[in-house]
């Protein structure tokens, strides 16, 4: 217990080394075990350190000991907030640019995969769907394999994860052999750990939008490079409750003001992809990036209307 009280003296404002809250965070499985208790309390505890949520996000239980929903509520919001402010500091800093928006993009990168390895399964295997159909598509497919890795992984600890599993082998652990009983006794729609409506109404109140005059739809307004990370979690939060429209919309909002690829390469590539065109060398290019699977997502789902709306209205 020793170490965990390392979160006490970072909240003190003393000198606390990385890796030492690493070695903390590797510790919480096996010094808290199932006490449910006491993992909401720790949590928060490293939630008052720095980066401490990113340390322990693979480490908090997802099925046992069961934890309320307003703990990976908190979780979330914390690590969103750590992101959103690391980003906004982009426009500030001169020095090692580079490698300050590389760390934005991880962290990022880390919130988004733990935002959906707590949504619901069902999403979970949607989202493995639609990278896997891209990749069938695809000559480079490295992104959406790595991708389809992690979310399987995150769906099989969502099945099997025990209080004591961090102490042997998962192969041989007897809740894999009962994996396809217990996925077929899951709601997978409903078996989300957050309250996903709480937290699209909390997400979508920091972004900018204006209404329209029919005052039926509101336009997103991406202002701030910063504003990225919220939108990507909004159309991933649209993804969980099959609001596909809204999703794609919320992409096309992001495309519109920070797309790095031009234009015409990016149509070339979707009618490449509609067309199953042979020719994959365009596609090719623009693989690799984070919107893999909205072009599967556009097909798949029949969104060409949305393309249609300038406005991204919702």
């Amino acid at each position: 217990s020793a170490l965990l009280r390392l979160g006490i003296h970072s909240a003190e404002g003393k000198s606390l080394s990385f890796s030492r809250v690493k070695i903390a965070a590797e510790s919480l499985p096996i010094l808290l075990g199932g006490d449910s208790r006491m993992w909401q309390r720790w949590i928060f505890m490293f939630a008052r350190i720095p980066g401490g949520l990113f340390l322990i996000r693979e480490k908090i239980p997802v099925r046992d000991p069961h934890l309320p929903s307003y703990v990976f509520e908190m979780v979330l919001e914390k690590m969103l907030e750590e992101t959103v402010d690391h980003r906004s500091q982009d426009n500030i800093i001169s020095d090692d640019y580079d490698v300050h928006d590389a760390a934005s993009d991880k962290m990022t990168d880390l919130f988004l995969e733990t935002l959906r390895s707590w949504g619901p399964t069902s999403c979970l295997r949607k989202r493995i769907q639609l990278q896997r159909y891209f990749s069938q598509k695809s000559r480079n497919n490295s992104s959406s394999v790595a991708f389809i890795k992690q979310a399987e992984k995150d769906l099989q600890r969502r099945i099997s994860q025990t209080a004591f599993g961090v102490l042997s082998d998962a192969k041989d652990s007897a809740s894999m052999i009962e994996d396809i009983s217990t996925r077929q006794a899951i709601d997978a729609s409903k078996d989300s750990l957050f309250d996903v409506d709480n937290l699209i109404d909390k997400f979508s109140s920091r972004l900018s939008t204006s209404t329209s005059q029919d005052c039926q739809s509101s336009r997103i307004y991406v202002g701030r490079k910063s504003d990225i990370t919220i939108i990507f979690a909004s159309a991933e939060l649209e993804m969980m409750r099959e609001r596909f429209d809204r999703a794609l919309g919320y992409y096309l909002s992001i495309g519109s003001s920070f797309m790095t690829e031009s234009l015409p390469l990016l149509e070339e590539t979707a009618v490449l992809m509609v067309n199953h065109s042979q020719e994959k060398l365009a596609l090719a290019e623009v693989t690799g990036n984070k919107y893999d699977h909205v072009l599967s997502l556009l097909e798949m789902h029949q969104l060409q209307y949305v393309l249609l709306n300038r406005n991204y209205s919702f």
